[in-house]
C-alpha cells in the first residue's frame, strides 16, 4: 500500500511538471509542444492512477484549451466534459466544484462555436445551477455571460440582455477593473447590435475598447478584436470614416496573427460597409473571401458561413440571379436547421430566397 501511494504521488508530481511545461509552451505560442506535453501528462496519470481518477481533470482541461486554440471546438468540448465528469463525486470541496464549473462552462462555449445550441443551453444551465453552491459570485457572472452569448446567437435577445445585466451587476460590484467586465461590455455591444439597437450598442462597444486597451495595451491583438466589433456599429450610425480606418488597421493585424476567423468576420462587415457605400465590387470581393475563410474554419454548414452567403446573394441578385438563387437557398437551409423558423436571420433568408424563386 505504501509503495502504491508513493508511486501515485510521484506520478502526480511528474504529471504536474509536464502540465506546467505544457502551459509554458502554450503561453509562448508553441501549440504542438504544448499538446505533446499535455498528452504525456495524461498518459502518466492514467497509467499510475487509472482513467477515472479526478486528478486527471487538469490534464484534460489543458488539452481542451489546446484543442480549442488549434481550431477543434468539438474535440475541446469532449475533453472539457470528460474532465467535468471526473469531478462529479467530489463536489463537496469548493475548489474542486469551481474547477468543474470552469470545465463545464468551457464546454458550453465550445458547443456554441460549433452551433450545437441545444446542448450548449443544457450544459450552461446545469453549470449555472452548480454556481449557486459556490461562495464566489464571479463564477455565476462568468456563466451568465456565456448564457447571454448563447441567447444572442439564437436570437433570444430579451433573455440574453437579462443574463448580461445580472452579470454586469455582479462584476461592477466585485470586479470593476476585471478582464471579465471588458468582455461583458463587448458582449452587450454585440447583442444590442444584433437586435438592431445601434445607439444602445455604441457605448458598450466603446467601453470595451477602452477597457481592453487599458488592460492589454492599445496595440494588442485583443484590443484589435474589440475595435473590429466597434466598426460595424459605427458604420450603421453613419460614422463610415472612423469605421473604415478601423477595418484598415485591424485586418493586417489579424492576418499576421493567423486569426482566420477574425479576418473572415471583419471582411464580412467590410463587405456590408462597401455595399452601403455604393461599391459592389469591393463588397463582393470582401464577402467572397469571408465566405471562403468561414467555410474553412467553421465548415460550410455553419450558420455564420450561411449569413455571409445570404449577404452575397442579396448583393449579386441583379447581376447574377442564377448564382444568387443557389446561395440564397443554401443560406436559408443552413440557417433554418440551426435556428428554427422564427429566428430573424431565418425569416430574412427565407423571404429573400422566395423573392429569387429559390425557396
Amino acid at each position: 500500500m505504501a509503495r502504491r501511494r508513493r508511486d501515485a504521488e510521484e506520478a502526480l508530481s511528474l504529471g504536474e511538471s509536464l502540465l506546467a511545461k505544457a502551459a509554458e509552451a502554450h503561453a509562448s505560442g508553441n501549440l504542438a509542444e504544448a499538446e505533446l506535453e499535455g498528452k504525456r501528462a495524461r498518459r502518466v496519470l492514467v497509467t499510475a492512477l487509472g482513467p477515472r481518477d479526478p486528478n486527471l481533470a487538469p490534464a484534460l482541461v489543458t488539452l481542451a484549451r489546446l484543442r480549442s486554440d488549434a481550431g477543434d471546438p468539438d474535440g475541446a468540448a469532449r475533453l472539457y466534459l470528460k474532465a467535468a465528469a471526473l469531478l462529479v463525486r467530489h463536489r463537496g470541496d469548493a475548489e474542486t466544484l469551481a474547477f468543474e464549473v470552469d470545465a463545464r462552462r468551457g464546454a458550453g462555449y465550445e458547443l456554441i462555436a460549433v452551433a450545437r445550441y441545444d446542448k450548449a443551453q443544457n450544459c450552461l444551465e446545469n453549470t449555472l445551477r452548480l454556481c449557486r453552491r459556490l461562495p464566489d459570485e464571479l463564477e455565476t457572472a462568468k456563466t451568465l455571460n456565456a448564457l447571454g452569448m448563447l441567447c444572442k446567437y439564437t436570437g433570444r435577445f430579451v433573455s440574453g440582455l437579462r443574463y448580461y445585466r445580472r452579470a454586469l451587476e455582479i462584476l461592477e460590484r466585485l470586479a470593476p477593473d476585471s478582464d471579465e467586465l471588458a468582455t461583458l461590455h463587448h458582449n452587450l455591444g454585440g447583442i444590442h447590435h444584433a437586435a438592431g439597437d445601434l445607439a444602445a450598442a455604441l457605448p458598450h462597444a466603446r467601453e470595451s475598447v477602452r477597457r481592453r486597451g487599458a488592460i492589454d495595451g492599445p496595440d494588442a491583438l485583443t484590443t484589435a478584436i474589440e475595435r473590429a466589433a466597434l466598426a460595424p456599429i459605427l458604420d450603421g450610425l453613419g460614422e463610415q470614416d472612423e469605421a473604415a480606418a478601423i477595418y484598415r488597421d485591424v485586418l493586417p493585424v489579424f492576418r499576421a496573427a493567423g486569426r482566420d476567423y477574425d479576418v473572415a468576420v471583419t471582411l464580412h462587415n467590410l463587405g456590408a460597409s462597401r455595399a452601403a457605400a455604393g461599391d459592389p465590387a469591393g463588397a463582393e470581393s470582401a464577402y467572397r473571401e469571408a465566405a471562403d475563410l468561414k467555410a474553412r474554419t467553421l465548415g460550410a454548414a455553419h450558420p455564420d458561413h450561411a449569413l455571409t452567403l445570404h449577404n452575397l446573394a442579396v448583393l449579386i441578385a441583379d447581376t447574377r440571379p442564377g448564382e444568387a438563387r443557389k446561395l440564397a437557398a443554401d443560406a436559408a437551409r443552413v440557417l433554418s436547421a440551426a435556428f428554427g423558423p422564427e429566428h430573424p436571420h431565418v425569416v430574412a433568408a427565407r423571404e429573400h430566397a422566395d423573392e429569387l424563386g429559390a425557396g
